[in-house]
């Protein structure tokens, strides 16, 4: 409890907590909580020597120590005005990082897959989420994993998240991987907004663009009277199908080439993908926009809205080049 000028006020307790975030065979990464009781001073003991500073008056709340030797016990100290905390760790290899990725379901709801390599002899996986920001800790999101994926649905937008796994296997449970790479989780990104409006179709249902957030897309100039169109659009139904089925962060927008209506509702009736509505005004003028003069024509965008390529239309589709373009 503190009190000023005659009011007192409860103030949560904020105990000071140390723990790795990353390990390696020569590297360490320390981090404390709460992060906003400091200055920090930190400290590093190694094995036959005497303890040194690392950091004397310390705002951040991760210090990284390289140079180390595996197997050796090294020890980091943590201190701010009301506490002292030491923290043993021994390096040691870990597994590689997992890749992530943002996704986004058609009510516009955010959430992020994770994959990793497999480990012979794993029974069962563990992975962990975690914001980058504030003084949240790592989430166990499951430990009982058989594949070597996850998806988590119904992430807070407006940050950065990482996440990291191990194995379970006839020896227990193995060290944490390094942690992946941040990815941001938020809204799509405005390009899309101004290239597509608010709103696409799925079927007869309204999608909004905010579904298309952290996806690769891939914006499909296409018509029903145009048999080379027809011949792509079937080679892209299985392709989509597996994106699709693996939770890939891809998703295909058709914008119609028809000369009317009722071919469009044909030819996009026989499509799982999304569509820009016949009637937007937007369709010629992306297609103005792109100078499209002739179709099929398959542009891929990166989530930011970046071309990675002007036209994959006629080019043999498969799990390679969609890895390609996701990464």
């Amino acid at each position: 409890m503190e009190c000023k000028d005659g009011v007192c006020k409860l103030v949560p307790n904020k105990t000071l907590s140390v723990q790795v975030f990353q390990l390696s065979e020569d590297t360490a990464t320390i981090e404390w909580h709460p992060r906003d009781t400091g200055p920090y001073k930190i400290e590093f003991l190694e094995p036959g020597q005497e303890w040194r500073t690392l950091l004397e008056a310390s705002t951040s709340s991760f210090v990284r120590k390289k140079g180390l030797e595996a197997g050796k016990c090294y020890t980091f100290k943590v201190s701010n005005e009301k506490a002292t905390v030491e923290l043993a760790v021994v390096p040691e290899k870990s597994p590689p990082a997992p890749t992530m990725h943002a996704t986004a379901k058609d009510d516009g709801s955010i959430g992020v897959l994770i994959q990793w390599a497999p480990v012979t002899g794993a029974v069962e996986y563990s992975v962990q989420l975690r914001q980058m920001s504030g003084d949240l800790l790592w989430t166990t999101l499951s430990d009982s994993i058989k594949g070597t994926a996850l998806k988590k649905n119904n992430i807070l937008p407006g940050s950065d998240y990482v996440a990291r796994w191990r194995a379970n296997t006839n020896n227990g449970w193995g060290t944490w991987s390094i942690p992946s790479i941040p990815v941001a989780v938020g809204n799509v990104d405005r390009f899309f907004y101004n290239l597509l409006g608010d709103s696409l179709l799925r079927g007869h249902d309204k999608v909004p663009v905010n579904s298309l957030a952290g996806k690769t897309v891939a914006i499909y100039f296409s018509g029903y009277f145009c048999p080379p169109c027809r011949q792509q659009t079937s080679a892209m139904k299985a392709f989509y199908a597996q994106a699709q089925a693996q939770g890939s962060p891809f998703e295909i927008v058709l914008i119609s080439a028809d000369r009317d209506k009722s071919d469009f509702d044909t030819y996009f009736g026989q499509m799982s993908w999304l569509a820009l509505p016949y009637d937007s005004p937007r369709r010629q003028q992306i297609m103005s926009q792109y100078q499209v003069s002739g179709v099929p024509k398959l542009m891929i965008f990166g989530p930011k809205g970046n071309i990675i390529s002007d036209n994959a239309a006629g080019v043999p589709l498969s799990q390679q080049l969609l890895d390609s373009w996701i990464r």
